[in-house]
């Protein structure tokens, strides 16, 4: 499974986070998270758990990372 960065920045600034903000609430640097974002680096699965949780209130998980890993066509 391959985490879509540009879904997970627009779902970020789309909850009004900012990027060092999210950072720490996920547990990661912000230049790590702005890595993935750029799909420079790939989270491990905790991690993409971590953010998809954060970005969705649901508590379904696995809804919240399919949200955010099944991008449509025009996000590759």
């Amino acid at each position: 499974m391959q985490a879509r960065g540009p879904t997970i920045r627009r779902k970020r600034e789309g909850a009004g986070y900012g990027l060092r903000q999210f950072a720490e609430q996920v547990g990661v640097s912000p230049s790590w998270l702005s890595r993935i974002e750029r799909d420079l680096a790939h989270p491990s699965p905790e991690v993409l758990r971590r953010i998809a949780v954060a970005l969705r209130k649901d508590p379904d998980v696995r809804a919240a990372i399919a949200e955010i890993t099944d991008s449509p066509k025009e996000d590759q």
